[in-house]
């Protein structure tokens, strides 16, 4: 109904336009007579500027990453900015780069802020596919599955060789249970941008998850080949090893993780693990003691367990 009024009103000010000044004014006091107070008053803050057609703003598939400010040895981070820490998030909000705050306000969930941004600038942006994934991504933060799907698609509509849409996708179908599908739009983003790291360590996760430790070794591997010092890469890289039975080459992998990084629950746990299977039980015992933040739910189980081998026999 919105854009049949929205026309409605639109053929109105361009008969209203036309012929002289003096025609137009008779034109205008006519239609307002004829036109209820009520329409009046709903419609009455539409504007001529409304209707002017805004420059668009074109992609630059080189500029697609998170300005240089949010820099970080995780090369993943460029990608994607929930691996960014809380200060760089606060500093994507702050950025000039449209993409870049919206990415910033939907992970900090600050969701009216970034629908308002949104609205205020979606004409400028309409045909820029990197801005609605950004809009997606925004719905998926909000649990928003059919919307996420519906602008990611639009992404795909703009550019069809566009990769990270098609790997959002993939995150939904396996936040929904469809692996098979979350394998094929992984695999698929992978080989539409070769370059993008995100595809590729998803699909990576997901090989690892399903048994298929072999090929997730390669693609990990492949993946700290580029950056030695990505962090998610070489914990990913470490956990196959572990999975597989290289214990030893496992720790190794995990010492090169950073500090902050080892203080993970997510990392230190299997760090941990690791160092307890290869014998080094003190140094098993330290890391997990490190740990500086409570498991979140899916995790607790599986911390606890770890914890409580890993100070077998021990008096804690």
């Amino acid at each position: 109904m919105k854009i049949i009024f929205t026309s409605l009103v639109l053929s109105i000010l361009i008969v209203g336009c036309s012929g002289s000044s003096k025609k137009a004014d008779v034109a205008t006091t006519a239609q307002d007579d004829v036109i209820s107070p009520e329409i009046q008053q709903e419609f009455g803050w539409i504007e001529n500027s409304d209707f002017v057609e805004e420059q668009t703003m074109n992609y630059n598939p080189s500029e697609d990453k998170f300005d240089g400010s949010l820099g970080s040895s995780d090369s993943l981070s460029q990608e994607s900015i929930a691996r960014l820490p809380a200060p760089k998030i606060e500093d994507a909000i702050d950025s000039n780069d449209i993409v870049t705050k919206l990415a910033g306000l939907c992970h900090a969930r600050k969701f009216t802020e970034a629908f308002q941004v949104i609205q205020k600038v979606h004409r400028k942006f309409r045909k820029h596919p990197a801005f609605w994934n950004q809009v997606g991504t925004c719905h998926l933060g909000k649990r928003d599955y059919r919307s996420a799907i519906l602008f990611y698609n639009k992404s795909r509509e703009l550019d069809s060789k566009y990769a990270p849409p098609l790997n959002n996708l993939g995150v939904i179908y396996q936040t929904r249970g469809s692996v098979q599908k979350a394998y094929l739009a992984y695999r698929e983003a992978s080989k539409l941008n070769p370059l993008s790291l995100t595809p590729i360590f998803n699909l990576a996760q997901l090989q690892l998850f399903g048994g298929q430790v072999e090929d997730a070794l390669i693609a990990f591997q492949a993946l700290v080949k580029r950056n030695d010092d990505d962090n998610d890469a070489l914990a990913g890289f470490a956990t196959a090893l572990l999975i597989r039975g290289d214990t030893e080459q496992a720790v190794r992998v995990y010492d090169r993780l950073s500090s902050e990084a080892k203080q993970n629950p997510s990392y230190g746990t299997n760090y941990a693990l690791a160092q307890k299977l290869s014998g080094d039980e003190n140094g098993a015992r330290s890391t997990i003691s490190k740990i500086a933040s409570t498991p979140d739910q899916s995790l607790i189980a599986y911390y606890n367990k770890v914890k409580s081998f890993v100070f077998q026999g021990s008096n804690q």
